[in-house]
């Protein structure tokens, strides 16, 4: 019972997070984030219109992590971008 409960609650946390994040700042196309979550584009169109009132946890947590996973790319990418430009000599 207590596991269930902490999916639910996990399931949730992260439904927020995907429903706030998945159409904004990681992806702007569909099919990628189907690609990339595993989650069928149709499951996930459903999901993130909000038509799916109780999606499964199963598919909310790879979303999640999709877009986990894309963040984690973005953000390696501009610290990255940053060192290059911190590196770069001054003329004088």
């Amino acid at each position: 019972m207590a596991k269930q409960v902490k999916q639910v609650i996990i399931g949730e946390d992260q439904l927020e997070y995907v429903l706030k994040n998945g159409n904004v700042h990681y992806y702007m196309e569909r099919d990628q984030f189907s690609k990339d979550s595993k989650v069928p584009k149709n499951t996930l169109n459903k999901i993130m219109q909000g038509t799916t009132k109780d999606p499964s946890v199963r598919n909310v947590r790879k979303m999640y992590l999709a877009l986990k996973k894309r963040e984690a790319a973005i953000l390696l990418r501009d610290t990255r971008h940053q060192e290059n430009l911190q590196n770069v000599p001054v003329a004088m």
